[in-house]
């Protein structure tokens, strides 16, 4: 069954909203319904089968797919190669306000448009490959 490429992402957001494992999310491979769970809120559970079916996917974090901090290594890599240094020290010790510090960077470079689409783009195409991996149809309609 072909899945719908938006709803996939609209739950990978919802996954990647929190830190990870404080929001769920699972595609059911044979009727394609995504269920979503928050661990902020008293919800139903999964359906019991999740963790022994294979007709169940966990929908991933950011983190799972390196759409985090490594994004913007890459970003800074190849757009902002001058500031290399400076984003690698933002990060040193998994410093808190590093990601707000990193956009604030890009703002004074005048570069937030380009971390956006290319943070767009790379987030796309990891997901897809996710699909792929997991062969998950893909209707893109």
């Amino acid at each position: 069954m072909k899945q719908s490429f938006d709803e996939i992402f609209k739950a990978f957001e919802f996954v990647s909203s929190a830190p990870v494992d404080d929001n769920q999310a699972i595609l059911n491979m044979v009727t394609g319904e995504i269920l979503q769970k928050t661990g902020m809120l008293d919800e139903e559970e999964f359906p019991e089968e999740v963790e022994t079916s294979d007709d169940y996917i966990w929908i991933p974090h950011k983190d799972d797919l390196d759409l985090g901090k490594g994004l913007m290594f890459d970003f800074a890599d190849l757009y902002i190669p001058e500031e290399k240094k400076t984003v690698k020290r933002m990060f040193r010790f998994g410093r808190a306000g590093a990601s707000s510090d990193f956009v604030k960077l890009l703002e004074s470079l005048g570069k937030i448009d380009q971390w956006r689409e290319f943070e767009k783009e790379e987030t796309r195409n990891a997901l897809l490959d996710w699909c792929d991996e997991n062969e998950i149809e893909i209707d893109e309609d």
